[in-house]
């Protein structure tokens, strides 16, 4: 008696061809490290942290392919901590798409962290490892966003406009992580500040008692007039105020 197998139907075949929560979780940990790492680059230095945070990603990684469950206890402990670590600095980074490396790599890692901590959860719930459906609509929807971050952040560069200095202005600049001048002075009243931006990264020239607030895109001039009565005051760039910072003395 000649027996018939069993076809495969439209979705076994889909499932099988698709990828699980634990694919999911190791590209996204290795994903998180490479655009870590990656900011160096773009930065043109080597920035400490970005590794000390990259590290994790691929340790965990690791142990995600030899112990599934612990793996994914693991990586979602990393991200969690890695979340709430860089939210200050990455918040910052997303409201300006201009600052390219800042806005890419920011929108890069958040998404790559969400992704990996929603993988976690799943692996963590779930008793088996074989492809899921909803782990690859959560990649491809990842990716997507990736996508339109990079293209939102070639948009805004595009359209930037650097200012220009005018004569009477304050001009100072920032480089290599520091302000080329930590003291200016001004006359009271209306004063205008120019600053330019050399460096690769977001800075800020903030002058708090003032309400000011100048976002600073990497590679890029701004300026900014605002009044001022007679006194010193304190400016820094708030991403990086524990090394840039200066005062304004008006009179």
């Amino acid at each position: 008696m000649q027996t018939v197998e069993a076809r495969p139907t439209g979705e076994e075949t889909a499932q099988a061809s698709g990828i699980g929560w634990t694919e999911l979780m190791f590209w996204s940990a290795l994903g998180v490290a490479a655009a870590l790492v990656g900011g160096m680059v773009a930065f043109g230095e080597f920035v400490p942290p970005l590794l000390i945070f990259a590290v994790p990603f691929v340790v965990g990684a690791l142990v995600l392919r030899r112990r599934r469950r612990g793996g994914a206890i693991t990586l979602g402990i990393v991200a969690v901590l890695t979340l709430a670590l860089n939210i200050p600095f990455v918040l910052p980074s997303l409201a300006v798409p201009a600052s390219t490396e800042d806005f890419v790599m920011s929108a890069i890692v958040l998404i790559l962290l969400v992704t990996l901590l929603i993988g976690a959860v799943a692996a963590i719930r779930t008793r088996g490892a074989g492809p899921s459906p909803a782990a690859r609509s959560l990649g491809f929807a990842a990716l997507a966003f990736i996508g339109l971050s990079i293209a939102t952040a070639a948009a805004a560069r595009v359209t930037h406009e650097s200012a220009v200095a005018q004569a009477g202005d304050i001009k100072i600049s920032t480089e290599d992580i520091e302000f080329s001048h930590e003291n200016i002075s001004a006359e009271a009243g209306e004063v205008t500040v120019f600053v330019e931006n050399k460096d690769t990264t977001l800075h800020t020239f903030t002058i708090n008692e003032l309400g000011v607030d100048l976002q600073l895109p990497s590679n890029s001039a701004e300026r900014i007039t605002f009044d001022a009565s007679p006194g010193t005051y304190e400016f820094e760039c708030t991403p990086h105020s524990d090394v840039m910072h200066g005062t304004i003395e008006v009179s």
